[in-house]
Protein backbone atom coordinates (compact mmCIF):
# COMPACT_ATOMS: atom_id res chain seq x y z
CA UNK A 1 0.00 0.00 0.00
CA UNK A 2 0.81 3.44 -0.66
CA UNK A 3 0.09 5.88 2.35
CA UNK A 4 0.43 9.52 2.74
CA UNK A 5 0.86 10.88 6.75
CA UNK A 6 0.17 14.35 6.91
CA UNK A 7 0.60 16.62 10.06
CA UNK A 8 1.05 20.50 10.63
CA UNK A 9 3.90 20.03 12.70
CA UNK A 10 6.30 17.65 14.41
CA UNK A 11 8.32 20.29 16.46
CA UNK A 12 9.34 18.10 19.82
CA UNK A 13 8.02 20.98 21.45
CA UNK A 14 5.06 20.11 20.63
CA UNK A 15 4.32 16.80 22.46
CA UNK A 16 4.25 13.55 21.99
CA UNK A 17 2.35 13.43 18.64
CA UNK A 18 5.51 15.13 17.31
CA UNK A 19 7.51 11.55 18.12
CA UNK A 20 4.82 8.86 17.49
CA UNK A 21 3.80 9.74 14.44
CA UNK A 22 7.10 9.40 12.98
CA UNK A 23 7.75 6.24 14.37
CA UNK A 24 4.67 5.03 13.40
CA UNK A 25 5.78 6.18 9.94
CA UNK A 26 9.06 4.32 9.82
CA UNK A 27 7.53 1.23 11.67
CA UNK A 28 4.64 0.63 8.56
CA UNK A 29 7.52 1.37 6.34
CA UNK A 30 9.46 -1.29 7.86
CA UNK A 31 6.93 -3.94 6.63
CA UNK A 32 7.03 -3.34 2.77
CA UNK A 33 4.33 -0.37 2.50
CA UNK A 34 5.41 3.41 0.98
CA UNK A 35 5.06 5.57 3.30
CA UNK A 36 5.51 9.44 2.72
CA UNK A 37 5.09 11.86 6.08
CA UNK A 38 4.22 15.61 5.20
CA UNK A 39 4.50 18.54 7.28
CA UNK A 40 5.39 22.46 8.11
CA UNK A 41 8.49 23.67 8.99
CA UNK A 42 9.34 23.45 12.88
CA UNK A 43 11.39 25.74 14.73
CA UNK A 44 12.73 22.43 16.66
CA UNK A 45 12.23 19.08 14.79
CA UNK A 46 12.05 15.88 16.28
CA UNK A 47 15.30 13.70 15.42
CA UNK A 48 14.48 11.69 12.39
CA UNK A 49 17.21 8.93 13.14
CA UNK A 50 14.69 6.29 13.27
CA UNK A 51 13.05 6.86 9.92
CA UNK A 52 15.19 5.69 7.19
CA UNK A 53 12.30 3.23 6.00
CA UNK A 54 9.89 6.38 4.84
CA UNK A 55 9.81 9.51 2.47
CA UNK A 56 9.14 13.07 4.74
CA UNK A 57 8.23 16.72 3.05
CA UNK A 58 8.90 19.63 4.96
CA UNK A 59 6.65 22.67 3.34
CA UNK A 60 7.22 26.38 4.38
CA UNK A 61 4.57 28.06 6.11
CA UNK A 62 2.85 30.99 4.00
CA UNK A 63 3.47 33.90 6.48
CA UNK A 64 -0.69 35.16 6.35
CA UNK A 65 -1.14 31.51 7.47
CA UNK A 66 1.49 30.78 10.12
CA UNK A 67 -1.21 30.88 13.02
CA UNK A 68 -2.61 27.83 11.26
CA UNK A 69 0.44 26.69 9.83
CA UNK A 70 -1.06 26.73 6.56
CA UNK A 71 1.08 26.25 3.72
CA UNK A 72 0.17 26.48 -0.31
CA UNK A 73 3.13 24.56 -1.51
CA UNK A 74 1.94 21.34 0.94
CA UNK A 75 -1.98 21.72 -0.22
CA UNK A 76 -0.32 21.30 -3.72
CA UNK A 77 1.49 18.80 -2.71
CA UNK A 78 -1.39 16.91 -0.70
CA UNK A 79 -3.96 17.30 -3.69
CA UNK A 80 -1.05 15.81 -6.48
CA UNK A 81 -0.50 12.99 -4.35
CA UNK A 82 -1.93 9.31 -5.62
CA UNK A 83 -1.72 7.18 -2.35
CA UNK A 84 -3.98 4.43 -1.76
CA UNK A 85 -4.95 6.15 1.37
CA UNK A 86 -4.48 9.16 3.33
CA UNK A 87 -3.88 10.06 7.30
CA UNK A 88 -4.42 13.31 9.35
CA UNK A 89 -2.77 13.68 12.27
CA UNK A 90 -4.10 16.40 14.81
CA UNK A 91 -6.90 18.96 14.28
CA UNK A 92 -7.68 22.72 13.82
CA UNK A 93 -4.34 23.48 11.74
CA UNK A 94 -5.06 23.79 8.03
CA UNK A 95 -2.81 21.01 6.87
CA UNK A 96 -4.72 18.45 7.93
CA UNK A 97 -7.71 20.35 6.48
CA UNK A 98 -6.07 20.49 3.07
CA UNK A 99 -5.72 16.69 3.46
CA UNK A 100 -9.27 15.64 3.86
CA UNK A 101 -10.17 18.13 1.04
CA UNK A 102 -7.92 16.39 -1.25
CA UNK A 103 -9.14 12.90 -0.09
CA UNK A 104 -12.92 14.27 -0.53
CA UNK A 105 -12.32 15.87 -4.28
CA UNK A 106 -10.39 12.71 -5.50
CA UNK A 107 -12.29 9.76 -4.05
CA UNK A 108 -9.71 8.13 -1.67
CA UNK A 109 -10.32 7.00 1.93
CA UNK A 110 -8.44 8.63 4.19
CA UNK A 111 -8.11 8.34 8.55
CA UNK A 112 -7.68 10.97 11.09
CA UNK A 113 -6.45 10.60 14.23
CA UNK A 114 -7.33 13.48 16.67
CA UNK A 115 -4.83 12.72 19.01
CA UNK A 116 -6.60 14.32 21.99
CA UNK A 117 -8.47 17.12 20.40
CA UNK A 118 -11.36 16.40 20.63
CA UNK A 119 -11.37 15.63 24.59
CA UNK A 120 -13.76 17.44 27.14
CA UNK A 121 -11.04 19.23 28.42
CA UNK A 122 -9.09 20.09 25.50
CA UNK A 123 -12.24 21.82 23.80
CA UNK A 124 -12.19 24.47 26.63
CA UNK A 125 -8.82 25.81 25.39
CA UNK A 126 -9.79 28.30 23.01
CA UNK A 127 -12.99 27.38 22.67
CA UNK A 128 -14.51 30.01 20.74
CA UNK A 129 -11.60 29.77 17.67
CA UNK A 130 -12.36 25.58 17.82
CA UNK A 131 -16.32 26.37 17.48
CA UNK A 132 -15.18 28.55 14.60
CA UNK A 133 -13.14 26.03 12.88
CA UNK A 134 -15.68 23.13 13.51
CA UNK A 135 -18.27 25.25 11.85
CA UNK A 136 -15.67 25.97 8.78
CA UNK A 137 -14.80 22.72 8.02
CA UNK A 138 -13.09 20.74 10.12
CA UNK A 139 -16.16 18.71 11.52
CA UNK A 140 -17.10 17.79 8.01
CA UNK A 141 -13.51 16.66 7.51
CA UNK A 142 -14.34 14.42 10.44
CA UNK A 143 -17.59 13.89 9.70
CA UNK A 144 -16.28 12.37 6.00
CA UNK A 145 -13.30 10.21 7.19
CA UNK A 146 -13.79 6.39 6.30
CA UNK A 147 -12.36 5.93 9.94
CA UNK A 148 -11.37 7.62 13.00
CA UNK A 149 -8.40 6.36 15.24
CA UNK A 150 -8.52 6.77 18.94
CA UNK A 151 -5.41 5.99 21.14
CA UNK A 152 -7.89 4.17 23.74
CA UNK A 153 -11.32 3.54 24.65
CA UNK A 154 -12.00 6.76 26.89
CA UNK A 155 -11.01 8.92 23.45
CA UNK A 156 -13.36 6.75 21.25
CA UNK A 157 -16.04 7.07 24.20
CA UNK A 158 -15.73 11.06 23.58
CA UNK A 159 -15.65 10.83 19.98
CA UNK A 160 -19.11 9.62 19.87
CA UNK A 161 -19.77 12.51 22.79
CA UNK A 162 -18.89 14.69 20.30
CA UNK A 163 -21.70 13.68 17.68
CA UNK A 164 -19.51 11.61 15.22
CA UNK A 165 -20.86 8.37 14.23
CA UNK A 166 -18.11 6.78 12.00
CA UNK A 167 -15.79 3.67 12.54
CA UNK A 168 -13.50 4.60 15.16
CA UNK A 169 -10.24 2.11 15.31
CA UNK A 170 -8.80 1.69 18.76
CA UNK A 171 -5.35 1.38 18.60
CA UNK A 172 -2.64 2.88 21.22
CA UNK A 173 0.37 5.01 20.74
CA UNK A 174 3.94 2.86 20.14
CA UNK A 175 6.98 3.13 21.52
CA UNK A 176 10.36 2.04 20.74
CA UNK A 177 10.77 -0.34 23.66
CA UNK A 178 14.57 -0.91 22.99
CA UNK A 179 15.51 2.36 23.49
CA UNK A 180 14.24 2.09 27.09
CA UNK A 181 15.58 -1.02 27.52
CA UNK A 182 18.94 -0.16 27.12
CA UNK A 183 18.85 1.83 29.86
CA UNK A 184 16.84 -0.09 32.31
CA UNK A 185 19.44 -3.14 31.51
CA UNK A 186 22.04 -0.49 33.25
CA UNK A 187 20.04 -0.92 36.54
CA UNK A 188 17.03 0.68 37.59
CA UNK A 189 18.83 3.93 39.70
CA UNK A 190 17.01 3.69 43.58
CA UNK A 191 17.76 5.80 46.16
CA UNK A 192 16.92 9.38 44.23
CA UNK A 193 13.68 10.33 46.09
CA UNK A 194 12.63 11.77 42.69
CA UNK A 195 8.94 12.47 42.20
CA UNK A 196 8.73 13.45 38.61
CA UNK A 197 6.46 15.49 36.46
CA UNK A 198 7.54 15.61 32.70
CA UNK A 199 5.03 17.17 29.89
CA UNK A 200 4.01 20.43 28.23
CA UNK A 201 4.20 22.82 31.36
CA UNK A 202 0.22 23.42 30.45
CA UNK A 203 -2.99 24.50 32.67
CA UNK A 204 -4.15 21.12 31.34
CA UNK A 205 -1.71 18.95 32.72
CA UNK A 206 -2.53 19.73 36.13
CA UNK A 207 0.93 20.57 37.64
CA UNK A 208 -0.36 23.51 39.52
CA UNK A 209 -2.46 20.72 41.43
CA UNK A 210 0.93 18.62 42.08
CA UNK A 211 2.67 21.77 43.43
CA UNK A 212 -0.52 22.47 45.88
CA UNK A 213 -0.52 18.36 47.06
CA UNK A 214 3.22 18.54 47.28
CA UNK A 215 2.40 21.56 49.47
CA UNK A 216 0.87 19.40 52.18
CA UNK A 217 3.61 16.65 51.99
CA UNK A 218 7.12 17.82 51.61
CA UNK A 219 7.65 18.49 55.37
CA UNK A 220 6.58 14.97 56.11
CA UNK A 221 8.40 13.26 52.86
CA UNK A 222 11.77 15.50 53.51
CA UNK A 223 14.27 13.58 52.04
CA UNK A 224 12.14 13.57 48.40
CA UNK A 225 12.40 16.57 46.08
CA UNK A 226 9.77 17.12 42.78
CA UNK A 227 10.99 17.64 39.50
CA UNK A 228 9.17 19.32 36.80
CA UNK A 229 10.40 18.76 33.31
CA UNK A 230 9.16 20.13 30.39
CA UNK A 231 8.69 23.17 27.43
CA UNK A 232 6.58 26.17 29.27
CA UNK A 233 3.92 27.33 27.20
CA UNK A 234 2.41 31.02 27.58
CA UNK A 235 5.27 31.30 30.55
CA UNK A 236 2.60 29.54 32.60
CA UNK A 237 6.04 27.89 34.46
CA UNK A 238 6.22 31.71 36.12
CA UNK A 239 2.73 30.94 37.84
CA UNK A 240 4.15 27.69 38.83
CA UNK A 241 7.25 29.30 40.46
CA UNK A 242 5.28 32.38 42.14
CA UNK A 243 2.76 29.70 43.96
CA UNK A 244 5.64 27.81 44.93
CA UNK A 245 7.32 30.48 46.60
CA UNK A 246 4.12 31.52 48.12
CA UNK A 247 3.47 28.15 49.52
CA UNK A 248 7.55 28.31 50.46
CA UNK A 249 8.15 24.58 48.55
CA UNK A 250 10.37 26.36 46.02
CA UNK A 251 13.25 24.76 47.61
CA UNK A 252 11.93 21.80 47.20
CA UNK A 253 11.11 21.89 43.31
CA UNK A 254 13.23 21.67 40.38
CA UNK A 255 12.65 23.29 37.40
CA UNK A 256 14.21 21.76 34.77
CA UNK A 257 13.02 23.08 31.41
CA UNK A 258 12.68 20.61 28.08
CA UNK A 259 14.92 17.29 28.28
CA UNK A 260 14.85 15.04 24.97
CA UNK A 261 16.83 11.95 23.54
CA UNK A 262 18.93 9.78 25.94
CA UNK A 263 18.68 12.94 29.07
CA UNK A 264 15.02 12.62 29.05
CA UNK A 265 15.41 8.51 29.46
CA UNK A 266 18.16 8.89 32.22
CA UNK A 267 15.46 11.34 33.82
CA UNK A 268 12.86 9.10 34.21
CA UNK A 269 15.44 5.84 34.99
CA UNK A 270 16.75 8.34 37.52
CA UNK A 271 13.10 8.79 39.17
CA UNK A 272 11.50 6.94 42.02
CA UNK A 273 7.65 7.86 40.83
CA UNK A 274 5.95 9.74 37.63
CA UNK A 275 3.44 11.90 38.14
CA UNK A 276 1.15 13.32 35.39
CA UNK A 277 -1.93 14.76 37.10
CA UNK A 278 -3.55 15.38 33.86
CA UNK A 279 -7.08 17.30 33.38
CA UNK A 280 -7.33 15.55 29.82
CA UNK A 281 -4.95 13.65 27.87
CA UNK A 282 -6.43 11.15 25.02
CA UNK A 283 -3.12 8.44 25.39
CA UNK A 284 -0.21 9.86 27.39
CA UNK A 285 2.85 8.25 25.66
CA UNK A 286 5.28 9.69 28.55
CA UNK A 287 3.43 6.97 30.32
CA UNK A 288 3.87 4.42 28.45
CA UNK A 289 7.79 6.08 28.73
CA UNK A 290 8.01 6.06 32.46
CA UNK A 291 6.68 2.64 32.62
CA UNK A 292 9.31 1.38 29.93
CA UNK A 293 11.58 3.12 32.06
CA UNK A 294 11.04 1.21 35.19
CA UNK A 295 9.48 3.86 36.64
CA UNK A 296 5.87 3.48 38.71
CA UNK A 297 2.96 6.15 37.60
CA UNK A 298 0.41 8.48 39.06
CA UNK A 299 -2.38 9.85 36.75
CA UNK A 300 -5.66 10.59 36.44
CA UNK A 301 -9.03 8.77 35.41
CA UNK A 302 -8.70 11.57 32.49
CA UNK A 303 -6.00 9.25 30.65
CA UNK A 304 -6.56 5.79 29.40
CA UNK A 305 -4.49 4.05 31.57
CA UNK A 306 -6.71 2.10 33.81
CA UNK A 307 -3.87 -0.68 33.23
CA UNK A 308 -1.80 1.25 36.07
CA UNK A 309 -4.28 -0.65 38.61
CA UNK A 310 -4.79 -3.90 36.33
CA UNK A 311 -0.74 -4.10 36.25
CA UNK A 312 -0.55 -3.37 40.19
CA UNK A 313 2.17 -1.05 38.55
CA UNK A 314 0.38 2.99 39.23
CA UNK A 315 -2.51 4.65 40.57
CA UNK A 316 -5.42 5.77 38.38
CA UNK A 317 -6.92 8.39 40.46
CA UNK A 318 -9.20 11.55 40.29
CA UNK A 319 -8.40 14.18 38.78
CA UNK A 320 -8.71 16.51 41.98
CA UNK A 321 -5.84 17.54 44.50
CA UNK A 322 -7.20 15.38 47.72
CA UNK A 323 -7.27 11.97 45.45
CA UNK A 324 -3.48 12.96 43.98
CA UNK A 325 -2.52 13.87 47.95
CA UNK A 326 -3.58 10.30 49.08
CA UNK A 327 -1.88 8.79 46.24
CA UNK A 328 1.26 10.52 46.77
CA UNK A 329 1.02 9.42 50.26
CA UNK A 330 0.79 6.04 49.43
CA UNK A 331 3.57 5.82 46.90
CA UNK A 332 5.96 8.00 49.16
CA UNK A 333 5.53 5.74 51.85
CA UNK A 334 6.54 2.16 50.10
CA UNK A 335 9.87 0.62 50.59
CA UNK A 336 12.23 1.37 47.80
CA UNK A 337 12.12 -2.49 46.34
CA UNK A 338 7.51 -2.13 46.25
CA UNK A 339 8.41 0.76 43.82
CA UNK A 340 10.84 -1.28 42.27
CA UNK A 341 8.59 -4.32 41.81
CA UNK A 342 5.78 -1.98 40.47
CA UNK A 343 8.08 -0.58 37.90
CA UNK A 344 9.15 -3.87 36.55
CA UNK A 345 5.40 -4.68 36.42
CA UNK A 346 4.90 -1.39 34.22
CA UNK A 347 8.26 -2.38 31.78
CA UNK A 348 6.40 -5.84 31.14
CA UNK A 349 3.07 -4.25 30.35
CA UNK A 350 4.15 -2.03 28.13
CA UNK A 351 6.86 -3.84 26.48
CA UNK A 352 4.13 -6.79 25.89
CA UNK A 353 1.29 -4.20 24.84
CA UNK A 354 2.84 -1.08 23.58
CA UNK A 355 5.69 -1.81 21.24
CA UNK A 356 6.02 0.11 17.99
CA UNK A 357 5.81 -3.22 16.06
CA UNK A 358 2.97 -4.80 17.39
CA UNK A 359 1.05 -0.79 17.33
CA UNK A 360 2.15 -0.81 13.36
CA UNK A 361 0.77 -4.41 12.41
CA UNK A 362 -2.83 -3.50 13.93
CA UNK A 363 -2.45 0.27 11.84
CA UNK A 364 -1.67 -1.85 8.53
CA UNK A 365 -4.69 -4.34 9.12
CA UNK A 366 -7.00 -0.92 9.98
CA UNK A 367 -5.41 0.34 6.27
CA UNK A 368 -5.67 -3.16 4.76
CA UNK A 369 -9.43 -3.04 5.73
CA UNK A 370 -10.39 0.07 4.36
CA UNK A 371 -8.19 -0.11 1.06
CA UNK A 372 -8.89 -3.96 0.19
CA UNK A 373 -12.33 -4.59 2.11
CA UNK A 374 -10.66 -7.22 4.26
CA UNK A 375 -12.20 -8.87 6.59
CA UNK A 376 -12.88 -5.91 9.75
CA UNK A 377 -10.40 -5.81 12.55
CA UNK A 378 -11.58 -6.91 15.99
CA UNK A 379 -10.38 -3.10 17.27
CA UNK A 380 -12.58 -1.42 15.33
CA UNK A 381 -16.02 -0.38 16.19
CA UNK A 382 -18.86 0.75 13.89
Amino acid sequence: MKILHCIASIDETDGGTSRSVPLLCSAIAAKGHRVELVHTNSPSPVSLSETDFFKIKTFNQDLWLKPLKGSKALRGYVYAATPDLYHGHALWQFPVHYMARAAQKKKIPYVISPRGMLEPGALKFSSFKKRVAGVSFQNKNLMLAECLHATGELEAKNLRRYGLKNPIAVIPNGLAVNKFNEFLEKGKFTGNHTILFLSRIHPKKGVMSLIEAWAELESIYKEWILVIAGNDENQYEKKLKLQARKMNIAHRIRFVGPVYGDKKKELFRNSDLFVLPSLSENFGIVIAEALASGTPVITTQETPWEDLVRYKCGWWIQADKNALVNALKNALSLESEERLDMGRRGNQLVMSQYSISSVSDKMILLYEWIVNKSRKPDFVYC
